[in-house]
């Protein structure tokens, strides 16, 4: 039993550093994308990203190969409309608001985990669906006059991701992790050429470097991720999600001057207690149960 809540805390751990990661990127995302275009900047991300996986991958060119790039354009393909929908969104809300959005992930991953990964959907996990949908919708509150419409292609991105982390736990196991982290940005980079060719902006040396830092965290929030879903079940990290509201809200209020709205933290403490609900059906199931198990048969 030690060895497995080893493993448990270790994939957390892994998957809380890519929760971090993703918010510093959060903030660089917005930045550069109050100057450059959106698909511009989705190119510049992937395409330093990618430029980093190579000198890995060159040394073992067997890397390279795989049976499966269909899998690998659709998680592209994916990954593309998720980190599009991210900037256009980010561009006209709050990170926090973002952030909160984003929390709809690990709800989307539940379901189609349901769907496609045979994970059973019980009654914690169906309340805790519920709840976090009615938190997202306190944020969003689309019958307000100021709603706004990005909200909404935050939410589809939202999905796209779920979708991507999805995909990722069925074949994380099946090819080498860097194979999966190369082709994801490299397919990502491709989709996004031709659009920021359309729509270019010429940016600066400043822009390229935070580009630079930009494909680089891309790169560690992917191999966290990865790590963590190696280890554990979608279900297992998702409730640990909620954490980069911590992250954003410090950061969004210390680079940008944001401070969440009362709906946004409303709608975040649903959330979150949705995440609770979840925690506790995991913890009960894979952690505490056990042990009482073995503690009886012993």
């Amino acid at each position: 039993m030690k060895i497995k809540t080893n493993i448990y805390l270790i994939a957390i751990l892994w998957f809380l550093t890519g929760m971090f990661i993703s918010s510093m990127n959060d903030i660089l995302t917005k930045y550069l994308g109050s100057n450059i275009p959106p698909y511009e900047v989705v190119f510049f991300r992937f395409f330093f990203g990618t430029l980093a996986f190579v000198p890995f991958m060159m040394k073992d060119l067997n890397l390279f190969r795989t049976s499966r790039i269909q899998i690998h354009l659709i998680r592209g393909a994916l990954l593309f409309g998720g980190i599009l929908a991210w900037c256009v969104g980010l561009n006209s809300v709050k990170v926090t608001v973002a952030t909160v959005i984003n929390f709809t992930i690990p709800i989307f991953t539940i379901i189609l985990a349901s769907f496609f990964l045979k994970e059973k959907l019980n009654l914690f996990k169906s309340i805790a669906t519920l709840l976090g949908f009615s938190g997202i919708l306190v944020v969003i509150n689309p019958t307000a006059l100021e709603f706004d419409i990005a909200s909404l292609v935050l939410l589809i991105g939202s999905i796209a991701f779920a979708s991507l982390d999805v995909i990722n736990k069925k074949f994380v196991n099946k090819e080498p992790m860097l194979s999966m982290l190369f082709y994801s940005g490299f397919f990502t980079m491709l989709f996004s050429f031709i659009p920021a060719l359309n729509t270019w902006v010429t940016p600066s040396l400043q822009d390229l470097a935070l580009f630079l830092l930009l494909g680089v965290g891309a790169n560690l929030i992917l191999y966290c991720v990865l790590k963590a879903l190696v280890l554990v079940d979608v279900s297992v990290i998702t409730p640990y999600h909620y954490t980069e509201l911590v992250f954003s809200a410090a950061l969004g209020y210390a680079i940008f001057g944001e401070i969440p709205n009362y709906t946004t933290l409303i709608g975040a403490l649903i959330i979150i207690a949705s995440t609770l609900l979840l925690a506790y059906e995991i913890l009960i199931k894979r952690v505490i149960a056990p042990s009482r198990i073995q503690e009886i048969a012993k």
